[in-house]
């Protein structure tokens, strides 16, 4: 049983999609039914996992501003009268959501409001709630070795009770054209939030200052917020479009696959992450990478990604024109790329899952 506090917040995410294909996972898995309990929720993924096998109790809100408190309110007042052995909880619950003879189950997906709490707006409650769940928690799945790593350094979380389960993409599985660009300029693709530990602005500073770069490519931004006044203000003496131009675009899996297919490079220039979703899909749609070392990053990328040594513009800047510039280290990048994303599925972690639930099951 999966419980609806992520799928009320957000239509997307990386957070619902794990679950969604978790859930999906479980049942093809064929050991576990798998329930998700929505009484209200926003998710633009559930009505489709109810073709896949998964019963979902629940309907969709229309979004309009309050949408996510509303329906997160609505949930607390709705019992789960269904029959179930465990409790998979979406996020961190505040208290016990099902009676002591059920497994309850949380997955944690970073330390970031314990790392860098100035640069989470809501850290401190996030680090609280987080806390209160882990002593509640009957196991714990870790998204990443990282991920496991600072819950027993930072949390004090014993590690007999951490299972990792690592994350994968099915990006691979969209339908794309490597030598399509509709657009005709070459670019460097981003994927996602921008701000604080994301160090978007570093990669924007190494973008800006290196004229054999910003001279052939443009940077696109796929997602995230709008450009923030401060970005506005630095963008406003690039050209507006063509070579050396900043744009923010948005858009479903099926355009971001295309995005990964068709740039020259996608650059990760994170400070930390737990897992690192886009890296993967990046490599998995055969996309070249440059990316930090930070949290989990290479974990995940393996040897496939060209490393920056540090996140700085330096080092980022370094980084990016030594391969940008380089075809048969780009080709290399593809193809190390596609082996490396192969380590990653969603069968595997549903497998992992699974084994564990009726591990605790039996105990």
């Amino acid at each position: 049983m999966f419980d609806g506090t992520v799928f009320a917040d957000q239509a997307y995410g990386g957070v619902s999609r794990y679950l969604v294909e978790l859930a999906r996972n479980i049942v093809l898995d064929g050991r576990m039914a798998a329930t998700v309990h929505a009484p209200f929720y926003v998710s633009k993924y559930l009505d489709d996992l109810r073709a896949k096998g998964v019963q979902v109790q629940g309907r969709r809100l229309p979004v309009f501003r309050g949408t996510s408190l509303i329906a997160r309110n609505l949930n607390r007042l709705q019992r789960v009268d269904q029959k179930y052995d465990v409790f998979h909880s979406s996020w961190y619950p505040e208290r016990r959501p099902c009676a002591r003879e059920k497994i309850l189950a949380i997955s944690v997906y970073d330390m970031i409001a314990e790392l860098f709490p100035g640069e989470v707006s809501n850290a401190k409650s996030q680090s609280f709630e987080k806390k209160t769940a882990l002593n509640l928690a009957d196991v714990i799945f870790a998204i990443s070795e990282t991920t496991k790593k600072d819950l027993i350094e930072i949390a004090g979380v014993e590690a007999e009770k951490i299972v990792v389960t690592p994350l994968a993409t099915s990006i691979f599985e969209i339908p794309v054209d490597r030598e399509s660009n509709k657009s005709g300029v070459p670019y460097i693709l981003y994927v996602g939030r921008r701000a604080g530990y994301k160090n978007f602005s570093s990669l924007l500073e190494a973008f800006t200052s290196s004229t054999m770069i910003n001279s052939e490519f443009q940077l696109v931004c796929f997602g995230g917020e709008n450009f923030s006044r401060d970005e506005t203000e630095r963008l406003r003496k690039l050209p507006a479009k063509g070579p050396g131009s900043v744009i923010r675009i948005s858009g479903n899996d099926v355009s971001l696959a295309q995005r990964y297919a068709e740039a020259a490079l996608f650059v990760c220039p994170s400070k930390y992450e737990g897992f690192g979703i886009p890296l993967l899909e990046a490599m998995a749609c055969g996309c070249p990478v440059v990316s930090t070392r930070a949290g989990s990053l290479q974990e995940v990328g393996g040897n496939a990604p060209f490393y920056a040594p540090d996140p700085t513009p330096e080092a980022l800047k370094f980084a990016m024109e030594s391969i940008l510039f380089d075809r048969s280290a780009l080709d290399r990048g593809t193809e190390a790329g596609l082996r490396q994303a192969r380590q990653f599925s969603w069968r595997t972690t549903a497998e992992k899952t699974v084994d564990t639930y009726l591990r605790h099951i039996r105990i």
